[in-house]
């Protein structure tokens, strides 16, 4: 089964002071490269949705900018739809660093008969951490045609299986999600680690 993946990178990050949160480092790699480190062990392609205006990435790795601009990360997921190579989109947000591969590989078992494989974490769907068909884009770009760009919305359109990965051992911590800069500087205090900076490559 061939997997393509998308790293959703393009939001504004109003709450982080508008610093790319792709590129906040935890233990001597940035965010995007430890999500990196984890998709490239499932996926057969990796993408990396951004907006227009920024130039940051990873060397080898293609960038994709939203066919919807402003319209939330369900414009980074259309936009990782519409240039895929493959039939099979997992999605990930650069801001939750903890997430493996092996929470990606177990929602693949069950993408062959659905649109959306979809895992829950304590009773919450968690949609920037799942796994798509590329066939869903014609939906999801009439969502945001509609002007509504809600994931949750989608989700209830689509063949959607919901996965409790607390069966598999995960918990929260995986899906930990880093939106502020507090919220930014509790996590390295977790995490063992002092101070963290923006690492530009």
């Amino acid at each position: 089964m061939k997997v393509s993946a998308v790293l959703l990178a393009g939001g504004k990050s109003s709450r982080m002071n508008y610093q790319n949160k792709a590129l906040l480092s935890l233990k001597g790699k940035n965010f995007l490269e430890i999500l990196i480190s984890e998709l490239e062990n499932v996926a057969d392609e990796i993408l990396i949705s951004q907006q227009k205006n920024k130039a940051e990435g990873e060397e080898g790795f293609s960038i994709v900018h939203d066919n919807y601009p402003h319209c939330g990360p369900l414009s980074g997921i259309e936009a990782g739809l519409a240039c895929c190579e493959n039939e099979i989109l997992i999605v990930a947000a650069c801001d939750m660093p903890m997430l493996k591969k092996e929470l990606f590989t177990i929602l693949l078992r069950y993408i062959e008969h659905y649109d959306a494989v979809i895992p829950i974490v304590n009773g919450k769907p968690e949609p920037l951490a799942a796994v798509y068909q590329k066939r869903i884009r014609k939906k999801v770009r009439i969502q945001l045609q509609q002007g509504t760009f809600c994931v949750k919305n989608l989700l209830d359109q689509l063949n959607t299986r919901y996965v409790d990965v607390k069966e598999y051992g995960f918990g929260a911590e995986e899906f930990k999600n880093i939106n502020t800069v507090e919220e930014y500087q509790t996590f390295l205090k977790e995490q063992g680690e002092k101070n963290g900076e923006i690492v530009i490559k």
